[in-house]
């Protein structure tokens, strides 16, 4: 080194700068490269599950107050209101449903969703008891039906929602 010229030295230097920026833009595409492959996987895979999951316990929540207020109000406008919109919040939560079995990658989810088709039918079941009792007035029967057999299948419902989340 003590025989090389200034220019050789600062050639030098700048030869290896030039190769380690070389080295480093080589390793950064490479890396950028893999963290693509991940995300697409990501989201493709699980991410639009999730986002039917959600959409399906949201959906389930706001069933279960719209029958609420079908018990509650009087009027045959409201309740054909809200039996319209309880019919409307069934058809969204089985369009996700079916968008949610795309995403299934594993057999537990797919006990689990199977799981939770029989605990949807259960509560369509009780529903389809406790509208036609509300519809004609019977309050207390309908309240009766929905705090004994309709706690239950929600409550089932809902802990299949917690253990899929």
């Amino acid at each position: 080194m003590k025989t090389m010229t200034i220019g050789r030295k600062i050639t030098l230097a700048c030869a290896v700068l030039v190769l380690l920026t070389a080295v480093l833009g080589t390793t950064a595409i490479l890396n950028i490269a893999r963290m693509k492959t991940q995300l697409t996987s990501i989201l493709e895979g699980p991410l639009p599950g999730i986002h039917s999951l959600g959409l399906i316990v949201g959906y389930g929540k706001e069933q279960k107050v719209a029958i609420l207020e079908h018990m509650l109000t009087e009027s045959p406008q409201e309740k054909s209101q809200w039996e319209s919109t309880i019919g409307d919040l069934e058809r969204r939560f089985q369009i996700e449903m079916k968008t949610y079995e795309k995403s299934l990658q594993t057999a537990k989810g797919r006990t689990q969703f199977e799981q939770l088709g029989l605990a949807q039918d259960r509560t369509n079941q009780i529903l389809r008891t406790i509208l036609p009792l509300s519809r004609d007035g019977k309050t207390k029967e309908a309240a009766a039906l929905w705090l004994g057999e309709g706690a239950v299948a929600f409550k089932v419902r809902a802990a299949l929602f917690d253990e899929m989340s």
